[in-house]
């Protein structure tokens, strides 16, 4: 596989050019492992260019700059035996080794070709003799450039979808591969729901929630239970489990309400 080469968008200092910067300026500069949180007391966060913050700090007379770099993490991109271990598709022990060798070739090369040492953010944080922080913070995302039609391009795959595409290397193959894993993943969350609604519609302490703070506590049980469904829909659904539980349990009172006590009910209500 391949790796696109394209300039970064916004060119961020490296940690030597910064401090000749702050030499030039007469700034005092020290880096540290971790980027303020945006919520730290007395923190003002400057959306000018870099030239006009570091101007903005001589005429504050800024004790010093905290600066830190942030970077795109190198494992998240390198497949390993546990990414071919984690993938959803049946291989045979000789596949696997087979896929290994691939994969082993794909790192070497995404190594070679791909600078992670490249920062993707850049925060400064001056600091004030008055208490006040005040902040710049700067974005490259050079692993997702645009070229010059305005398309972004993505320079290098995360290790699952990098892993696919050794796998499935045809687009076609590959599209049939996520409309099947699709069609799975809704089948799944079909079984999910089902079994959501049959345990909510028969609890009785479901049905003497009759207020909304009632059910939002009782949606919260079932969010913090170890019903092996709860299990399920957190890995289908990462993102939104409890949201859904929370849409659910308010789904099913208002169909318990009307009288509608089947799934059947619920499909042909909200689905």
């Amino acid at each position: 596989m391949s790796f696109v080469d394209m300039p970064a968008e916004k060119p961020i200092p490296d940690n030597e050019r910064f401090l000749e910067i702050c030499q030039e300026y007469g700034l005092r500069a020290a880096r540290v492992a971790n980027a303020l949180p945006k919520k730290t007391s007395g923190l003002i966060m400057i959306d000018e260019p870099f030239e006009a913050f570091m101007q903005l700090m001589v005429d504050l007379k800024a004790d010093v700059l905290l600066y830190h770099y942030s970077y795109y993490d190198i494992q998240d991109y390198l497949i390993t035996e546990e990414t071919v271990e984690d993938i959803d598709i049946e291989l045979s022990d000789k596949e696997k080794a087979s896929l290994m060798k691939k994969a082993e070739d794909y790192n070497t090369d995404l190594q070679a070709n791909i600078d992670f040492t490249k920062p993707d953010r850049f925060f400064i944080a001056g600091l004030l003799r008055n208490g006040r922080i005040v902040c710049f913070e700067a974005e490259d995302k050079w692993m997702t450039p645009h070229d010059e039609a305005g398309i972004i391009q993505v320079l290098a795959q995360e290790s699952q979808i990098a892993l696919l595409r050794l796998i499935y290397p045809s687009d076609r193959d590959y599209i049939a591969y996520q409309f099947d894993t699709m069609m799975r993943d809704q089948n799944k969350m079909e079984k999910i729901r089902k079994e959501l609604f049959e345990h909510i519609i028969n609890e009785p302490k479901f049905k003497l929630c009759t207020t909304q703070s009632q059910r939002h506590r009782y949606a919260v049980s079932i969010q913090e239970s170890n019903l092996s469904v709860v299990e399920d829909l957190i890995e289908v659904r990462p993102a939104r489990w409890k949201l859904i539980i929370e849409e659910l349990v308010e789904t099913t009172w208002k169909l318990f309400k009307s009288g509608h006590m089947t799934y059947d009910d619920f499909v042909k209500k909200v689905l």
